[in-house]
């Protein structure tokens, strides 16, 4: 069985993981967001990519992907004192190795889907044996994300790692801008994973900063329609049966939404992401049980999709590709 899966964030390094726990035998390949990268003192950042592969690795621990448990930030704190330039960047000091490798290998003229298949031999290689997942970059191209906020002269973009960070995500945006996305070419690899795969999974990530920057190469979302593949894609939203709200897993998910014009709710960014008869790539939306969704051209399943153990993301891995066999 070949499965392809959508990634971005901590949401998408956990569903990966639990779809790699839940099918050792396949053949997996992960098509991560690159859109959030960033370049800060001199290195190459692929948060996303790292915080999948840490995951994956045993690095992390699976509620907080995005953090080593034992980080320091000695290097860090020493450039903030000499007023170093992106000081504002949470840079661990365990990272820095992970960063300039890359940095060193990508000035060297490897591409990145080549550096991340190197970090990947270390990684997620123990004793002859490797994590049963391909770690794909949407693109070797450069592209980033970033935010529109008002100041005080006016409305200005910056990057959304420094909107995330420096900020706190605590200016809403007024919109985003995608830097280079219109033109980026996925690889070769990325379009043969989606035309071979027998089920393509999108992650629940962050539908703005993640997924919708993967579905906004015209190459790649001309891939998933075209697809013979079943494409099941997962609510990042959970509902919430008492009072009838949504709860996303933060406040920065909920800010690209409203960015995006995007309501908050399984059915609006079902919706956005659209059926495959529709011009969109879905065939299914997994949603949590008290929720409800009508998209045009989609089969909606309901299912828990809270992912706070590596359990439940390999119940929800199984859930989604059950629903796109017909088991659910």
């Amino acid at each position: 069985m070949k499965i392809a899966v959508l990634v971005g964030g901590t949401g998408g390094a956990r569903f990966l993981h639990g779809v790699v726990t839940a099918f050792p035998q396949a053949d997996i390949s992960a098509i991560v967001n690159t859109s959030n990268d960033v370049t800060v003192h001199g290195l190459r950042v692929c948060p996303d990519l790292d915080t999948a592969m840490y995951l994956l690795g045993g690095a992390v621990d699976f509620k907080h992907p995005n953090t080593h448990p034992d980080a320091t930030q000695t290097v860090q704190a020493e450039l903030s004192r000499y007023g170093a330039e992106a000081s504002w960047y949470p840079l661990a000091d365990r990272e820095i190795a992970t960063n300039l490798i890359r940095t060193q290998s990508l000035d060297a003229g490897y591409s990145l889907s080549e550096v991340t298949d190197a970090l990947c031999d270390r990684w997620l290689a123990s004793e002859g044996e490797r994590v049963n997942v391909h770690l794909l970059p949407m693109t070797n191209a450069r592209c980033e994300t970033h935010v529109v906020v008002d100041t005080e002269t006016g409305p200005r973009a910056v990057h959304v790692q420094q909107w995330r960070h420096k900020n706190g995500a605590q200016t809403a945006p007024r919109s985003l801008v995608q830097i280079g996305l219109d033109t980026a070419e996925p690889t070769p690899t990325v379009i043969d994973a989606i035309t071979d795969a027998d089920f393509v999974l999108i992650s629940p990530g962050s539908p703005a900063f993640s997924i919708a920057t993967i579905l906004a190469m015209p190459r790649l979302h001309a891939a998933l329609v075209a697809t013979k593949a079943t494409v099941v894609g997962i609510a990042p939203v959970i509902a919430d049966a008492a009072d009838g709200e949504h709860a996303t897993p933060h406040g920065v998910m909920r800010s690209g939404l409203q960015a995006l014009g995007v309501s908050a709710t399984a059915e609006a960014i079902g919706r956005h992401y659209g059926g495959r008869g529709e011009g969109g790539v879905l065939d299914f939306w997994l949603i949590s049980m008290d929720d409800s969704a009508d998209i045009a051209g989609v089969v909606t399943v309901s299912g828990d999709v809270e992912m706070a153990t590596p359990a439940d993301a390999a119940v929800l891995a199984r859930a989604a590709i059950d629903a796109a066999s017909g088991q659910a």
